[in-house]
């Protein structure tokens, strides 16, 4: 693939990461305007304007939005995290241009009637009542308030009931006007392009906006956060319980933030990985799960765990003793290559997809803060040197100890003594 990036007379970053050959491509529009900068208060705002976007336009019912991208072929969704809202699309090449035009009307023309709002503020009530019924994503969520709980990380992305019934319709298109400008926002293609002259023309698209300048800051600027190392419960009836052991590393734009992507696919998402090998293999868990977040200034990481209530405190210990091992190896050149080239290796035939290196641009451009693609990272990490990984690890295990959140039956779980809980 060829990779390029220009910003475009509007401000707005434009990335292509071209194959010509590529029957699928996939066309994004992102903006620095996720929950970091969701208002005081008014926490889940940027979610719930993620809903309204496709809800219609002066021109353009929703019905008839949904039926033109059907109509192109395209897989269109979009999504909210800590640091971007995304709006994108899968699509036939051929199609590229049309979809353009559609996600352009979109952003420029939107129409949010009261009707529209609280049929999506009722949605998105929903699925925070869905969330949590989930064991899994109610745990992570409440496992980041206890490590962060006054930094953005903290701050559930959808916010919470009390929070999404204060906004209202007027306060949610300010926000609009704010944020969603060229300036701080990415335009990215990724695959097959079918005409020389196609990225040209979608650069025209996307041009436009000039007038909409940014008041709103790019960065929420937060001070590198003091996590709140402890043990919480959560008491819940069932067979089953789940956890997650995390703690803060480095700052997400550093190298050793990079690298870390490296460290957790050895820690657990191999095969071979320590995690596997002790807590899979001796069916002891029934799944366990590396667990690595990304912002600018900081990345939280760690392990998820859900095992049997017969068997919690033997994966407990051994996940302890695995996380001790861990923090005190020493690296070789042996060992780092040959996890290097197994994480390469996996990467690679990940980014055959199209979905997959256009994620990798999004997060590299957002939480990394930096213009790469996924052949920048693997390069990255095959020049990741002995002595580098050797400093990742201390300074990990400077962070220790760990912050402990537990959902299930509270009886069934005794914590065993270990210098990496609080």
């Amino acid at each position: 693939m060829v990779f390029t990036s220009k910003t475009l007379d509007n401000s707005r970053m434009f990335i292509l990461d071209i194959e010509r050959t590529m029957t699928l491509s996939y066309l994004g529009v992102g903006f620095a305007a996720g929950s970091r900068f969701d208002p005081p208060g008014l926490e889940g705002a940027s979610h719930l304007l993620e809903h309204l976007l496709f809800k219609g336009t002066r021109t353009k019912t929703a019905e008839e939005i949904n039926r033109e991208f059907s109509r192109l072929g395209a897989d269109s969704n979009a999504f909210t995290s800590w640091n971007t809202v995304f709006y994108y699309s899968k699509v036939p090449t051929k199609n590229l241009q049309k979809t353009a035009d559609l996600w352009q009307e979109l952003l420029e023309e939107l129409i949010i009637t009261d009707k529209d709002f609280e049929h999506e503020r009722q949605v998105v009530l929903e699925e925070l009542r869905l969330t949590a019924d989930s064991p899994v994503k109610y745990l992570s969520i409440r496992a980041l308030q206890n490590l962060l709980p006054n930094h953005s990380f903290g701050k559930p992305i959808g916010g919470n009931e009390k929070s999404v019934n204060k906004i209202t319709k007027e306060q949610l298109e300010e926000f609009m006007r704010e944020y969603y400008t060229p300036e701080g926002s990415l335009l990215l293609l990724v695959g097959g392009i079918p005409e020389e002259n196609i990225s040209t023309r979608i650069e025209t698209i996307f041009s436009s906006q000039s007038e909409k300048t940014r008041s709103a800051p790019l960065n929420v600027e937060e001070d590198y956060p003091k996590a709140m190392k402890d043990v919480h419960y959560i008491d819940r009836k069932g067979n089953t319980v789940y956890g997650e052991i995390i703690t803060t590393g480095p700052r997400g734009d550093s190298v050793f933030g990079k690298i870390m992507h490296l460290f957790t696919y050895f820690l657990g998402s191999s095969k071979r990985s320590p995690l596997y090998k002790t807590l899979i293999r001796r069916g002891l868990a029934s799944d366990i799960e590396p667990l690595y977040y990304v912002q600018p200034d900081v990345t939280v990481w760690g392990v998820g765990f859900s095992a049997s209530i017969t068997k919690v405190q033997r994966v407990l210990e051994s996940l302890l003793h695995v996380l001790e091992e861990v923090l005190s190896m020493k690296w070789d050149k042996e060992i780092l290559d040959s996890w290097t080239d197994e994480f390469v290796s996996t990467m690679s035939l990940n980014g055959e997809s199209v979905s997959y290196r256009a994620f990798n641009i999004i997060e590299e451009y957002f939480d990394h803060r930096s213009v790469s693609n996924l052949d920048s990272v693997l390069d990255l990490m095959r020049k990741t040197s002995v002595d580098d990984m050797n400093a990742l690890v201390e300074e990990l295990r400077r962070q220790t100890p760990f912050s402990v959140s537990i959902l299930g039956p509270r009886k069934a779980v005794s914590l065993p003594e270990s210098e990496f809980l609080p």
